[in-house]
């Protein structure tokens, strides 16, 4: 049950981002939940972690070149 509550708390589906310190806040956010749902067993949620931290990642690194964040 904590797994699926931990799960609704993605930031990066909740929140919008705008500067460069939120994204780097969500991206380790991303891979903290990853962590623990790796250590807790529940590997299919550990994966999506890791997969909303790298789509972080790439929108980081297109608001840079875009200059869309601070």
């Amino acid at each position: 049950m904590i797994a699926c509550e931990l799960n609704l708390m993605s930031l990066s589906r909740k929140v919008r981002l705008s500067s460069r310190q939120e994204f780097e806040y969500a991206i380790k956010w991303e891979h903290v939940r990853a962590d623990y749902f790796r250590s807790h067993g529940y590997r299919s949620l550990a994966d999506d972690c890791v997969k909303a931290a790298k789509e972080l990642e790439w929108r980081l690194a297109m608001a840079s070149t875009t200059g869309d964040n601070d």
